[in-house]
């Protein structure tokens, strides 16, 4: 039976993998400010280079709409990809934005003091920054969705 759920797991994998036409890593800058800073319209914080993925659902040069998904306070995780691989089957890009590694941080779910909260706000912006002007990507159709801390 393991053997079975085994098989049936890395075929149903590999069958969503094969929806997406291309994966590019992206390094943008961002910046990590206090939350009262953000508040205040603050834009010079301390300088940080974050990274997402983007997943084209197809291969040519028709442009996608996009969803930036921002992970929640675990860090990037399975269900951040399980949405990229549905929105991809969709026609859907996705970029999976990763908040925390440039930051030297995994985790803030035992300690949410480690990062404002508002940081992501700001990293979203920069993100939306870039793939406004990827040439796949449609920028009139560029969508944000969030899961707990980044929603």
């Amino acid at each position: 039976m393991r053997l079975a759920v085994a098989v049936a797991f890395v075929l149903f994998a590999s069958s969503a993998l094969a929806q997406v036409a291309r994966v590019e890593l992206h390094a943008f800058s961002s910046a990590t400010l206090s939350d009262q800073k953000f508040l205040a319209g603050e834009r010079d914080g301390t300088p940080v280079i974050l990274a997402g993925e983007l997943r084209l659902p197809r291969p040519g040069t028709e442009r996608f709409p996009a969803v930036v998904l921002l992970h929640g306070s675990g860090g990037v995780s399975g269900g951040v990809d399980a949405w990229a691989r549905f929105l991809n089957e969709l026609g859907v890009a996705t970029f999976a934005l990763d908040a925390f590694t440039g930051r030297g941080l995994v985790t803030v779910s035992a300690d949410q003091a480690k990062l404002g909260r508002l940081n992501m706000i700001v990293d979203a912006y920069r993100a939306l920054e870039l793939l406004s002007k990827h040439p796949r990507i449609d920028p009139q159709r560029i969508a944000v969705m969030g899961f707990s801390r980044g929603g």
